[in-house]
């Protein structure tokens, strides 16, 4: 048993991404079971087809409006040949959906599939719309393709995990979903102990249960070349440390792990955002080596003493 902040997911596309919507949602379910109680988030995927109830006070997608889409805390949107059914308000359900999102600040992931189609069954009138909106959404802001519903489902469990990062570190999550991340140490009801002492145990403790995690990631490297696992790792290291800098200062201000912290942040953040060129693997060494001491770093700052030092006179 942990607590949890709870995320809804609204899932968005027209009908003719049937395969593409599942294999999203078990994507989201997938990042629940790997990600959910280290980082005290699930994320509940959410469809129309499946959360909306019976409703003739009005057309239907202002009612999926209602019931769904404006309770969602995260978007993730895809196309493939159709823009979808036209609405009173919208070109489609779905643009409609992406826009509302938007317009209440939340974070909206879009894909587009690049899958091939059978010629007679592709619309060219439709396609030639979805044309037009993917070359004006190009002006918004990035979105993503996909050629594959296994890249699909990668791509989202990885970005699914970048938006969450980025929602704690812009305040948009509780902090009570870092406290409550892992085990806090156990300590007998009969001890009386200072409060800065308790919070600051409980956050190292928690440093602990990441960095094994890390630890577990950086042994893996060795025959994985795979980028954007070490840039998602980098990007967490930048989270949580921020994380504990955040929650160390209200307790102890003075404590010296603070600066610590605050400069391992500093280093994760240049380390995700190496630039990978074709220069013989030198860049990704880098990119490698980074994260392994960021991760070295994180270990020793969780055997260290994270309480003030008591001043000294004279």
């Amino acid at each position: 048993m942990y607590d949890a902040t709870v995320l809804e997911v609204f899932i968005a596309s027209p009908s003719d991404t049937g395969e593409q919507r599942q294999v999203i949602h078990d994507a989201v379910v997938r990042w629940n079971e790997t990600e959910s109680r280290h980082l005290g988030v699930v994320l509940l995927p959410i469809m129309w087809e499946t959360h909306t109830h019976p409703d003739l006070s009005g057309a239907p997608q202002p009612i999926i409006n209602k019931q769904v889409v404006d309770s969602s805390d995260i978007v993730i949107a895809t196309f493939w040949t159709k823009l979808g059914t036209p609405t009173q308000d919208g070109e489609s359900g779905t643009i409609e959906e992406i826009e509302r999102a938007q317009q209440a600040g939340k974070p909206v992931l879009l894909y587009f599939c690049d899958m091939p189609v059978a010629p007679l069954e592709s619309d060219t009138s439709a396609i030639d719309a979805l044309k037009d909106f993917k070359a004006r959404i190009r002006d918004q802001g990035l979105y993503s393709s996909y050629t594959s519903t296994v890249e699909v489902r990668d791509k989202v469990q990885r970005d699914l995990g970048r938006v969450v990062h980025e929602m704690r570190s812009n305040g948009d999550l509780p902090e009570k979903s870092f406290a409550s991340a892992t085990q806090s140490a156990q300590i007998p009801a009969h001890v009386a102990v200072d409060p800065v002492i308790s919070a600051l145990r409980e956050l190292r403790e928690q440093l602990r249960g990441y960095v094994a995690k890390w630890e577990t990631i950086v042994g893996s490297f060795q025959g994985d070349w795979n980028a954007a696992t070490r840039q998602d790792l980098a990007r967490e290291i930048e989270s949580v440390a921020l994380q504990v800098v955040q929650r160390a200062a209200t307790v102890a201000p003075d404590a010296p792990v603070i600066a610590s912290f605050s400069e391992m942040a500093q280093e994760a953040h240049a380390v995700g955002d190496t630039l990978l060129s074709l220069d013989g693997g030198r860049s990704f060494n880098e990119l490698s080596s980074g994260c392994v001491a960021l991760v070295e770093s994180a270990s020793e700052l969780a055997k260290t003493d994270w309480l003030p030092q008591p001043e000294t006179s004279g």
